[in-house]
């Protein structure tokens, strides 16, 4: 049955959006599938209506990762970003990053994708507004470390933590980001000096 109304939407999302939030809290796993499955057959629904909807795409990418099937999440994220938006390209770029780093993170004989997710997160970054790039060269520090680059990892990090300390400066509460950041420094720095014995 298509969707006619923003409001048959709005029904369906919050429907899919209740289901990801119960699979995200059940602790039995096959509860948790079904309960992502079930999200995830609502999101293709409104997809079916509109195509198009790249917010839905990202909901799809989240929900095939928390399935473990980073593939389809690579693929959502892919799709969504063909018709994103030039401001919402940073949101598919950060994904795509995410997953690639994770597929990497999980799977040594694909370092590889390392170099991808750095692709990635600096087309976050050079696409990212200001409220969100601080995030993004956290994430690229990460990707650097996968790979032990150790300079370039503190670099990026160095970078996240001046823009979160500017964004604290103007009353945004960056939570324990900040001491994340400073503790991954001196590690990175750490992992630097051992690698050069």
């Amino acid at each position: 049955m298509p969707i006619n109304t923003s409001q048959q939407k709005n029904k369906i999302l919050l429907k899919a959006f209740r289901a990801d939030q119960k699979a995200l809290r059940e602790k039995q796993l096959s509860a948790k599938k079904r309960l992502f499955g079930q999200s995830l057959n609502l999101y293709k629904k409104i997809l079916r209506s509109d195509p198009g909807d790249n917010k839905i795409w990202r909901n799809i990418a989240r929900v095939e990762l928390h399935r473990l099937r980073p593939q389809q999440a690579l693929s959502a994220y892919m799709k969504g970003l063909k018709s994103a938006k030039k401001s919402e390209m940073h949101f598919f770029h950060n994904g795509l990053g995410n997953v690639s780093r994770y597929i990497a993170d999980y799977d040594k004989k694909r370092q590889s994708d390392y170099e991808k997710t750095i692709n990635f997160y600096q087309k976050a970054i050079k696409n990212a507004p200001r409220e969100t790039v601080s995030l993004y060269w956290s994430n690229l520090s990460a990707a650097y470390a996968g790979l032990k680059k150790w300079n370039e990892a503190q670099k990026a990090a160095q970078k996240a933590l001046t823009l979160l300390k500017q964004e604290e400066d103007r009353g945004i509460k960056p939570d324990n980001q900040i001491k994340i950041l400073e503790l991954e420094i001196k590690l990175y720095n750490e992992y630097k000096k051992r690698t050069l014995r």
